[in-house]
């Protein structure tokens, strides 16, 4: 009773793993609404300004996705460990890197919009 099912800290590690991933999703999916806009397809469902909604609910789902493992960060330095020290100075920095992608991803969205 007195030890958690599951590790906090192996859950703030799967997290973020997870809004890594989607991070590059959202990259991705910028990189293929320029690349589709600049080959004038109509055949990709990204064309012109289609793609800006979407866009912008995935990074508003990622940005709560890090708030959340910060969140859950916190609560994990609390947690006791056989193994040692574990290195939550450099989970706080992954998350202000993955904020500031954020930021920049969501500038140059509204760059587009100009």
């Amino acid at each position: 009773m007195m030890f958690p099912p599951k590790s906090g800290r192996k859950a703030v590690r799967l997290r973020a793993a997870a809004s890594i991933d989607e991070l590059g999703h959202v990259y991705t999916m910028l990189m293929s609404a320029w690349i589709v806009e600049d080959d004038s397809r109509k055949d990709v469902p990204y064309s012109s300004t289609n793609w800006v909604k979407p866009f912008r609910q995935r990074l508003i789902a990622v940005t709560a996705q890090i708030h959340a493992g910060k969140q859950q960060m916190m609560l994990a330095t609390w947690e006791g460990n056989i193994r040692g020290r574990w290195p939550k100075d450099e989970y706080f920095k992954l998350t202000e890197v993955q904020e500031e992608m954020i930021a920049v991803l969501s500038q140059v969205c509204d760059v587009e919009q100009m």
